[in-house]
């Protein structure tokens, strides 16, 4: 299967590197965005801007969106010139928004009375590996749909991971941030404890970076801090929390309390309240 025609709603970070993948790979595609400027960078890579979700959506089979949560999706879908009613019956739906997993299932159901698929996308990775193709993705959705989609995801990445039904990429997102989030705010605590008690900061790092104690995101996390490199970030500090907030509305949801979650996402509240949401939640590791 291939899709001759592609719009892409949401041109934000990761939004344009996934436009300008598939710009890069061959396709046609249309794009649109809240923010007009934001289109102008893939306009002269050789994409078409439309002034609408509805005039995006026109002649498209495929429809990437990556906006920013649920509310901009509905504004995008089933707002005033909103791309639902003018999608043909049919048209595969690729949402790599940041909504919840009920959200996902409401939007899934709303988009199938009017006959179109759905697929939920939640890309691991940063914007620039979008567009070199070198994301890793959890995808959920009915099966069917999502073999539909793989001609997409083939561009953005080789490693897919299937999550079940609708919801199920957003809450394995949510698990990997749980542990992440409570990871870095647990190794913060026990890096400024260590100091506090008379250890040298940098020794302390290095031995904890090269001990079987440490994750992978850890020792990542630490050759970010000692090379003081937070932008750009893989993670940023308010997605960070955003998720760690959410893994614990869906937890309670389930009747769970996870009050090590609970804890990290105060953690990441109190960075995004002193202004460093945009930084890599390596930040968190700063004395």
């Amino acid at each position: 299967m291939t899709y001759s025609s592609i719009t892409c709603l949401g041109l934000g970070e990761m939004g344009a590197g996934l436009a300008g993948r598939l710009i890069d790979t061959g396709h046609r595609i249309v794009v649109h965005d809240p923010a007009a400027p934001r289109a102008e960078p893939l306009v002269a890579d050789g994409a078409v801007r439309a002034d609408t979700p509805a005039d995006a959506v026109g002649a498209a089979d495929a429809v990437v969106i990556s906006l920013d949560d649920e509310d901009a999706v509905r504004s995008a879908l089933f707002g005033p010139d909103g791309a639902a009613a003018a999608l043909r019956s049919g048209s595969l739906v690729v949402d790599t928004s940041p909504v919840s997993p009920a959200g996902s299932r409401r939007l899934g159901a709303e988009l199938a009375e009017l006959g179109l698929r759905r697929v939920e996308i939640c890309p691991l990775g940063r914007p620039d590996q979008a567009r070199t193709g070198e994301l890793r993705m959890l995808v959920a959705g009915q099966d069917e749909h999502v073999a539909a989609s793989r001609v997409l995801l083939r561009h953005w990445g080789d490693i897919v991971i299937p999550a079940g039904g609708l919801g199920g990429a957003l809450t394995l997102k949510l698990v990997f941030n749980a542990l992440l989030g409570a990871q870095l705010a647990s190794l913060a605590e026990a890096v400024g404890f260590g100091e506090r008690a008379g250890l040298n900061r940098e020794q302390l790092l290095g031995a904890i970076a090269s001990s079987n104690f440490a994750s992978a995101a850890m020792t990542y996390r630490i050759g970010l801090l000692r090379e003081n490199r937070f932008t750009q970030p893989a993670a940023s500090s308010a997605m960070l929390h955003e998720d760690l907030r959410q893994a614990v509305e869906v937890a309670a949801e389930h009747g769970m309390l996870i009050p090590a979650v609970a804890a990290a996402a105060e953690h990441f509240g109190t960075i995004v309240d002193a202004g460093d949401g945009d930084l890599d939640a390596a930040v968190a590791l700063r004395p």
